[in-house]
């Protein structure tokens, strides 16, 4: 048997196919799954800003300046709470080239977060590549999914929106996943400026027809619980509350939950772009401690406080 030749034409084959698929895909946008689901009505709609902000009093962006980005104007950005299933428009407005104007910093700095482009990416959850918030080097014809400001490419209206599908329930994170990218060839990074300067946040996704009272979001970074501006949260008696721990850095994290009376309720270990998470069922009187600790030593502590 001619195992060369046989081997030789499945490789020709192979090539000829890929050809087509590069083809039919020429041109920047490029139909996705989850396009067909933009223009009809969602079960949630949400828009969400991206500007620049002072950092908060605490926050620690790991650059030599005090300014922070910031999804709706606060470090971590919005925690959601989904069903199992719902379909979701997810709008994202590219405000930071007006945003600067309003927070201290040279214009070489304002040039350098205005001229950026920036996304939403869902960690972890299955959408088309056109609705994923990973940005695409800007010499490609991959339809992108990251927002620019005016007059980029792929910016040229500043907003950018996402359809997608609640995946099974548990405890999610997302974060820029643009900014940071190499403008040219080199492929994709993860926006780690963007994320140290504050584009990150958490949802939870449930049973359908199962609710909780409140949703806490609990990012551990090197530089401390929530980028070092803590987690000091409250709840009544008898609430349910769910905190969403996602670890961001480099590290990797055990995490106990204590309360001030009952001693342990619940641990879990949590790495880089992992994402766990604690639920209260009726909670109790007292205070429920947070700990993290790393294998380095480090450690950080945040509080939920019940009356």
């Amino acid at each position: 048997m001619n195992t060369r030749g046989t081997l030789g034409s499945t490789v020709i084959l192979l090539g000829l196919l890929f050809t087509v698929v590069l083809l039919a895909h020429s041109g920047t946008a490029p139909f996705q799954a989850d396009d067909a689901a933009l223009g009809n009505e969602p079960d949630v709609a949400l828009t969400v800003n991206v500007t620049a902000i002072p950092c908060p009093e605490g926050y620690d962006n790991q650059e030599p300046d005090d300014v922070c980005l910031a999804y709706d104007g606060k470090i971590p950005g919005p925690t959601w709470v989904f069903e199992k299933g719902q379909s979701v428009e997810l709008t994202v407005n590219h405000n930071v080239t007006p945003s600067v104007q309003e927070v201290t910093m040279d214009e070489d700095l304002q040039d350098h977060l205005a001229d950026a482009r920036y996304s939403l990416h869902r960690h972890g959850i299955s959408v088309a590549a056109c609705h994923d918030g990973v940005a695409q080097p800007l010499d490609t014809n991959v339809c992108e999914s990251a927002v620019g400001p005016e007059g980029e490419r792929f910016g040229e209206e500043e907003t950018i929106t996402y359809a997608f599908t609640t995946p099974f329930p548990g405890y999610w994170h997302y974060h820029d996943h643009a900014k940071g990218l190499d403008a040219g060839t080199q492929g994709h990074v993860i926006g780690s400026e963007a994320q140290k300067r504050g584009l990150f946040g958490s949802f939870l996704v449930l049973e359908r027809g199962e609710t909780t009272d409140h949703a806490f979001n609990m990012h551990v970074l090197d530089t401390g619980i929530n980028g070092g501006v803590g987690f000091h949260e409250e709840a009544q008696k008898g609430d349910r509350f769910d905190i969403i721990l996602t670890g961001l850095g480099e590290y990797a994290w055990e995490i106990t939950l204590t309360h001030d009376v009952h001693g342990l309720v619940d641990e879990e270990e949590i790495g880089p772009g992992v994402s766990r998470g604690f639920t209260v069922h009726d909670a109790q009187s007292g205070t429920y401690t947070l700990t993290a600790t790393s294998a380095l030593g480090g450690m950080h502590e945040g509080q939920v406080v019940v009356s």
